[in-house]
């Protein structure tokens, strides 16, 4: 565990497959933690 811009971070074991699609789905200079926040957000929205 570690800290980014201030707050506690963590790790979450993904493959290659899908760490692949997740920065495919970003946006450019998009952080892999803000790209799940959106696609949480999308997902939250329905």
């Amino acid at each position: 565990v570690s800290e980014m811009n201030g707050m506690e971070v963590t790790r979450i074991p993904v493959t290659r497959e899908t760490r692949k699609a997740l920065k495919d789905m970003g946006k450019k200079g998009e952080t892999y933690d803000q790209i799940i926040r959106r696609l949480i957000g999308e997902a939250t929205e329905r």
